[in-house]
């Protein structure tokens, strides 16, 4: 039997258990005969004794009972086989998750609003740089038109995107995080005002909005439900053209604050109380069917949804 070490059994860190021994055993373990693992593992029965003898003095424990050609599990190697099989398992699907990354290609394109890639963008790409610093993404930025699952297949590989991002809500589709909306104009707009306003005093006033889904969150607060042809809602290209026509006195802008906090702090727009609930958006993630997240596209994607809001 192994003396134990004069650590009371405890494995020295700097000679870390060696990843075939452990395969060694677990084989031997199931075939109770080190004569068939050897042959499972295309090893000697000498070379395969030699390697339990090796990690029962790693482990400073006897792992068989050996009776001739046959060999039994002691009670410690019972106790030492799941663990032993564990981390072979997770080591396996290390190894399968890296080939995997490795046949990827480097590249990953994605399809997206301004309204999310201004602000989303910079806050989770730092960070998934460091996890893949030969990555290249792309970026393809919209205007107010929906992404849909099908945006995410072309039909040249070439052109195919990964992943589409939007406020909207498709069949193919993963929950990221909520985007809250709050009503600005600029300190010399006739709404302007530090007291509660009401939905009728609204009535008639140009809404300006980065994206179409705000459109139908305003039709359901039953904020200018009906507007006249002069004051419809504006839906504008970008967030600069929403903020600037804001400033200017043109209407109301709907911002999240990340979005307004400039202007705001410079007091070329102030906030807009308004008694009715917040509107908020779900930003979510899409996908072709056939063309499911990959590891580097999940690891993005774990990134955005940690963010509480953008």
């Amino acid at each position: 039997m192994p003396t134990p070490s004069s650590d009371s059994g405890t494995i020295n860190d700097a000679n870390p258990i060696e990843f075939r021994r452990l395969q060694i055993f677990v084989q031997s373990a199931r075939s109770l005969s080190f004569a068939k693992s050897a042959k499972q593992l295309n090893l000697t029965p000498s070379a395969v004794s030699h390697a339990i003898r090796s990690l029962e003095e790693e482990l400073s424990c006897v792992l068989f009972e050996r009776h001739g050609p046959k060999i039994i599990l002691t009670h410690v190697g019972s106790r030492v086989l799941p663990i032993a099989e564990d981390l072979l398992s997770r080591t396996e699907g290390l190894r399968r998750e890296v080939s995997l990354f490795e046949t990827e290609s480097n590249q990953l394109r994605i399809r997206l609003p301004e309204i999310l890639a201004a602000n989303l963008l910079p806050k989770i790409l730092p960070d998934f740089f460091e996890c893949f610093p030969s990555f290249h993404v792309e970026t393809q930025i919209i205007d107010h038109s929906p992404v849909s699952a099908e945006d995410t297949q072309e039909t040249s590989p070439s052109l195919r995107l990964d992943l589409g991002l939007s406020p909207e809500e498709y069949t193919e589709h993963r929950n990221l995080f909520d985007l809250r909306f709050e009503f600005y104009v600029a300190p010399f707009h006739r709404l302007a005002s530090s007291t509660l306003r009401e939905p009728p005093e609204l009535q008639g006033a140009r809404f300006l909005v980065p994206h179409h889904s705000l459109i139908e969150r305003l039709k359901k607060l039953r904020l200018n439900e009906e507007p006249t042809k002069q004051h419809c809602n504006w839906l504008l290209p970008s967030l600069a053209s929403v903020q600037n026509l804001a400033a200017a006195g043109v209407g109301v802008a709907l911002l999240t604050r990340n979005e307004a906090s400039a202007m705001v702090e410079a007091g070329t727009l102030v906030t807009l109380p308004v008694s009715t609930p917040p509107i908020e958006v779900t930003c979510a993630a899409y996908w072709h069917s056939s063309n499911p997240p990959t590891w580097a596209t999940e690891v993005l994607l774990n990134f955005a949804a940690d963010l509480d809001e953008i």
